[in-house]
């Protein structure tokens, strides 16, 4: 880790699981619409269209009789498939009382928006549906340990005496069995989650536990690629389109283009569920840039706004319609502009969930040739703007480590007029991750070497050139790259689980990449460049493949490795 001011290094605990949202949808067993016809089901996740993962709005459910049972079947057959994977219970559809239900359960886990029903051709009546969040989506949670006065990890490697009499009189050791250790010091607080309390009944039952020693964590979001994290970006209605993985501020890929293909008002979202938001005071920091022969200025709406403001660079903000709507104009084609939102007191609830539109250009007035680049956004809480603007913290380049831990000792010290204070030794039970990934899981990462065990099954299309070290995917049909392993099996990776893959792209003709899903693939970025994304797999293969149409990508490096939670 680069250094750092100890201040900014703690402990974080793993309290809290991962969990997927369950949302229960009552609608009224006898007439619950005006008519037959269809409506419009929002904030859905699909696995494909839009943005590669996204929350989809305003699609539309056709149903064929005016009833609570046929409209929950059409729900159930529209959310179970075509790249929605929601499972459904009970088997059939349940009664409570006047009204029939499901119960949804979300494909992935973390916070989502709730899914809400508008009119289409036909009008819901009064009352006639209800929708109930039964479990909320979270996110793996990771807590600091209260009330930190110091926090320390040594590492140790165990070396094995390898003497012999051909030593020269000097003794000779080889690598043995490597442990590490994390402590802290802390003030007692009872009433806090991470306190000697929690550490003590993890002592007194024996509990192995998730730690991390890290920098400390003021952005929430949790990848740098804009467009690229599902929990929080939708298509707007109607959607702009989204491209990614153009130049950002700090000399990365992670920004991306907003842009119109007609002269219709259209927008992208970025929506945060209001239990990350309720009981903060939030600031919300993003970087902008206009585009020559596109836009100098945009149009940005959200609720509960108090303040839009420029911290750097080019630009004019003005506000419209009672404030609901911000335009940005005067933006630089060649300079970032970095701006700010800040909220007022903390106001909100713990449902429902927070958005904010972004245009590609100024509201009222796009045309086909507009678009926009956004980058770069910093989600903080419990911001204090008397201390200033707090730098843009990378998500992706937050140094920590990470491992399995047992408490191996506790001590609590209680003085007559110092405050309370207890210090504890966390000691590792397995291996030790650097910035929450596993060890590198491919064997050949960089073409040194083909064919059966060279850790790569190629397709036809597909040229692994050991010289220069590159792999080529070319020619008019799918052509594919199989991971596998040195005795020619393929490699076996987690289903339901996120991955980190990192490649290079050496050269670039035409054709695009994706990673092997089920249901449909996901796009990746082709251009020429590195790329580092963050995915959540449903294969238990690893695969790169083109798309079938005339390909010409050349890859230098792919390297994979499971992201812990």
């Amino acid at each position: 880790m680069a250094i750092k001011n100890a201040s900014d290094l703690l402990v974080y605990k793993y309290t809290t699981p991962a969990q997927a949202e369950i949302t229960r949808i009552l609608v009224k067993s006898t007439t619950p619409f005006d008519a037959v016809g269809n409506f419009k089901i929002n904030a859905v996740y699909k696995s494909s269209g839009g943005s590669s993962q996204s929350y989809r709005y305003n699609e539309t459910i056709t149903f064929t009789a005016n009833t609570g049972t046929n409209v929950l079947n059409a729900i159930k057959t529209f959310l179970t498939t075509g790249n929605y994977s929601y499972s459904s219970s009970p088997g059939t559809v349940g009664t409570i009382g006047a009204y029939k239900y499901f119960d949804f359960t979300s494909p992935i886990t973390g916070d989502a928006p709730n899914i809400f029903i508008e009119a289409g051709t036909s009008t819901p009546e009064e009352d006639a549906i209800d929708i109930n969040i039964t479990q909320d989506g979270q996110d793996v949670i990771y807590e600091p340990v209260a009330f930190s006065t110091s926090a320390s990890l040594s590492m140790t490697n165990d070396l094995r005496d390898v003497t012999t009499k051909d030593s020269s009189g000097f003794q000779e050791n080889a690598e043995g069995l490597k442990s590490f250790e994390v402590s802290t010091d802390a003030l007692v607080n009872f009433n806090a989650n991470v306190d000697a309390d929690a550490f003590v009944e993890d002592f007194r039952t024996g509990n192995i536990f998730d730690v991390k020693f890290s920098d400390r964590i003021r952005n929430i979001l949790q990848n740098s690629q804009i467009g690229n994290e599902y929990q929080y970006w939708a298509d707007g209605s109607p959607v702009a389109s989204m491209s990614l993985s153009y130049a950002d501020p700090f000399g990365g890929f992670s920004a991306s283009r907003i842009a119109s293909p007609d002269a219709l008002d259209r927008n992208f979202k970025f929506i945060v569920p209001n239990t990350v938001m309720q009981g903060f005071y939030n600031h919300i920091t993003f970087y902008m840039k206009g585009i020559s022969g596109g836009s100098t200025g945009f149009s940005m709406t959200g609720d509960g706004i108090t303040t839009l403001s420029i911290i750097e660079g080019q630009g004019t903000v003005t506000s419209q319609f009672g404030g609901n709507q911000m335009d940005i104009t005067g933006l630089s084609t060649s300079e970032w502009t970095r701006l700010y939102i800040r909220f007022g007191t903390p106001t909100f609830t713990s449902t429902g969930t927070f958005e904010l539109k972004f245009f590609p250009g100024i509201n009222g007035s796009i045309t086909s040739a507009s678009k926009i680049f956004i980058s770069s956004m910093q989600v903080e809480q419990n911001y204090i703007p008397s201390n200033g603007f707090t730098s843009y913290q990378d998500p992706d380049d937050i140094n920590c480590y990470q491992g399995d831990v047992a408490v191996s000792s506790i001590s609590i010290e209680a003085g007559v007029e110092e405050n309370a204070t207890y210090s504890c030794t966390l000691t590792g039970t397995s291996q030790l991750f650097k910035n929450g990934l596993s060890n590198e899981l491919l064997i050949n990462t960089q073409f040194y070497s083909s064919g059966v065990g060279s850790g790569w099954a190629t397709g036809a299309g597909v040229t692994i050139d050991t010289t220069a070290g590159t792999c080529t995917l070319s020619g008019s049909t799918v052509s594919s790259l199989l991971a596998s392993n040195s005795d020619g099996s393929n490699l076996a990776i987690v289903a339901d689980s996120e991955y980190e893959l990192t490649y290079t792209v050496s050269s670039y003709t035409s054709g695009s990449l994706t990673i092997e899903q089920t249901g449909a693939n996901l796009g990746i970025p082709s251009a020429v460049g590195t790329h580092n994304i963050t995915y959540t797999n449903n294969q238990t293969t690893f695969k790169i493949q083109d798309t079938a149409v005339a390909t010409n990508i050349v890859l230098t490096s792919v390297s994979l490795k499971k992201v812990r939670p």
